[in-house]
């Protein structure tokens, strides 16, 4: 069951791989390999029933944790300052002051 376990390539593929499998179809050991693969603590959890709900927990975790920082920070975005209505990156001129080049090429006054 370990191999099976570690080919998953993603912790969406664990965390289906774990809810596929039944609980007797792993043996203490390799409940203990994979707790220590993935650095749980195996303390205080005797039962293979206990071991295999702290490794679901921490994939959940893990999988949360990557989609929270896949996303915006809604209060990091909020905190930028806003911009000036009449200001913009862009130091040249206008496109009114384009446009009106482009139909009085010969003008002076621009």
């Amino acid at each position: 069951m370990v191999k099976e376990f570690l080919k998953c390539n993603s912790i969406r593929e664990r965390i289906q791989f774990l809810a596929n499998t039944v609980l007797k179809d792993w043996d203490a050991s390799e409940l203990d390999t994979v707790m220590d693969i993935m650095g749980l603590s195996k303390e205080g959890m005797e039962a293979p029933e206990d071991k295999i709900s702290a490794i679901e927990k921490y994939l959940a975790d893990y999988k949360h944790e990557v989609e929270m920082r896949g996303g915006i920070d809604g209060s990091r975005v909020d905190g930028i300052p806003a911009k000036d209505q009449g200001s913009t990156l862009f130091e040249g001129p206008s496109e009114a002051e384009v446009v009106s080049k482009m139909l009085n090429p010969f003008s002076k006054g621009q």
